[in-house]
């Protein structure tokens, strides 16, 4: 089972996120920070404007004085009275003040109950405030008109039916008092007109008390506001919390992509598919001595002594070395790392010699500046006694140039004959560099097996591990020894275009200066 990363490893995996996936991150936010905006600037503008009515208790709706003796009873007469608002009684009313169709349960309303009070508060929200204050004082308006017209209602209901009564009342009254008007009244006349004044004095006291109810339905406490500015958050406050959400995006994105990415990064790891970095160079295509490792020093020279200490740790002299491109973007890039390692080597007082092996016209001979002549295919293809001219660059190694055989050189490098000359290099020198094609190619192969071992020459941030991964595989079932990696790191926009003839032509002498010299009995 997988292990979960280490609080370190996430730490770095993030750091390298920020650092290498920044366009990704800022991209990313302003992205949605802009989809936000957009968003934001389409939804519609809504105001609200908010009303309070204060409710008294009135005859016919839910909040009489009855209802009113009571905690309870009043929070839930209460919620009955708010739910007026929103009925169609109420609504058309409305729409009878605002001369507007208006529906039943409009959504741009809403109504609640502060608790423990006899208000009903009234929300509309409209697309204006002028209109949002407008409709909002029409709901009240229309609530309170409402519930007048209820109270008045029951109240008229009740003192027409008490009138009638008390007519009836009155009626018998008048029946009674004048059978009792007699010099002999009977004792039931007598109580009949009692009992009918009775009734009738009851019921003028209660249509006395009737038409004494009050009927006023309530009072705005609070009058419609208005609004002063837009409901919600305010735009540039929801763009950056747009802009905040596409940063921890993009943030996420970056970090996965970092995880998922397969191409090499040697400044951050120790070795690529158990492969060592022996170092991460400049590619150094630019014009002047960028390209050259040279006996000043300087920071390519810095970076070639932490390869050339790898070197020596993977393979103690006396050893020959390949150096091959892992593929063919990278093959000049390989020729200019074998070159530079000799130097290096050369500097810190080892005898080396660098041969060309790599099938290219000029390649290595732009590189040292040492001309061409008889060497490595000549060699090989004489068959009497090895003898192998070398020549002395400027920097202090010896040379083994191409030759001038041409192609029929491919066939004779897995000959016994190669492995011959290489050997009479290497009981002449310490270290023997020699600078080959890609790794791809049989040709390296056949020189590699005639070798100590592979230093493979990667581009940083550009070769993909797996590419890696499926070369060690494959030269390790030939039986290859691959000692290291040598990562090559480019500038943003540095691509192999340039010709290098220019920068040699400039730094490296020609055969025939002082510091280059042909060893007049070979090596």
């Amino acid at each position: 089972m997988e292990s979960l990363p280490t609080e370190e490893v996430r730490l770095g995996l993030l750091a390298d996120a920020m650092r290498n996936r920044w366009r990704t991150i800022v991209l990313t936010a302003l992205l949605v920070g802009a989809l936000g905006a957009l968003v934001v600037l389409r939804l519609p503008v809504a105001y609200t404007s908010t009303t309070d009515v204060l409710l008294n208790p009135t005859p016919g709706n839910a909040l009489t004085t009855d209802s009113s003796r009571s905690g309870d009873q009043i929070n839930v007469a209460m919620q009955t009275e708010a739910g007026l608002v929103k009925s169609p009684p109420v609504a058309d009313i409305v729409a009878v003040a605002m001369r507007e169709k208006i529906e039943a349960a409009a959504s741009e309303v809403e109504v609640s109950v502060p608790p423990n009070t006899q208000i009903v508060r009234i929300e509309y929200t409209g697309d204006s405030p002028r209109t949002a204050q407008r409709f909002a004082s029409a709901y009240a308006d229309a609530l309170l008109q409402y519930r007048r017209n209820q109270a008045e209602s029951n109240v008229t209901g009740q003192l027409d039916l008490l009138k009638q009564q008390s007519d009836t009342a009155s009626a018998g009254l008048k029946k009674a008092a004048a059978s009792a008007g007699g010099t002999d009244p009977s004792a039931e006349a007598v109580a009949q007109v009692q009992l009918y004044t009775n009734r009738l004095a009851t019921l003028q006291d209660q249509i006395g008390t009737l038409e004494a109810t009050p009927v006023a339905p309530g009072t705005v406490v609070t009058p419609a506001s208005l609004a002063t500015a837009k409901d919600g958050l305010p735009v540039v406050l929801l763009v950056v919390v747009a802009v905040l959400l596409g940063l921890v995006l993009g943030l996420g994105l970056a970090i996965w992509r970092e995880r998922t990415d397969d191409h090499i990064r040697s400044a951050a790891d120790a070795d690529v598919e158990s492969l060592s970095v022996m170092g991460l160079v400049p590619a150094g295509l630019g014009n002047g001595n960028q390209g050259i490792v040279t006996k000043d020093g300087g920071a390519l020279a810095d970076a070639y002594r932490g390869v050339r200490a790898s070197l020596f740790a993977q393979a103690p002299a006396p050893a020959v070395v390949v150096v091959a491109g892992l593929d063919e973007t990278l093959e000049r890039a390989g020729h200019r790392v074998a070159v530079n390692l000799a130097t290096s080597i050369a500097v810190s007082g080892h005898s080396v010699c660098l041969v060309d092996a790599t099938l290219a016209d000029g390649s290595i001979e732009e590189l040292t500046g040492v001309e061409g002549g008889y060497g490595l295919a000549d060699a090989i293809a004489d068959s009497g006694p090895v003898r192998v001219p070398v020549a002395e660059a400027w920097g202090g190694y010896h040379v083994v140039t191409g030759g001038s055989v041409g192609r029929s050189i491919r066939e004779q490098l897995a000959s016994n004959r190669l492995r011959e000359v290489l050997d009479h290099l290497a009981a002449r020198h310490e270290y023997v560099v020699v600078a080959a094609p890609v790794i791809s190619l049989s040709e390296t192969n056949e020189l590699a097996l005639a070798s100590t071992g592979v230093v493979l020459v990667a581009a940083d941030r550009r070769s993909l591990r797996d590419d890696v991964r499926r070369t060690v595989r494959r030269v390790g079932h030939l039986g290859i020894s691959v000692l290291g990696l040598v990562s090559v790191q480019y500038a943003r926009r540095e691509h192999e275009a340039p010709v290098v003839a220019k920068q040699v032509e400039d730094t490296a002498p020609v055969a025939g200066s002082e510091d280059l010299r042909v060893a007049k009995g070979g090596a």
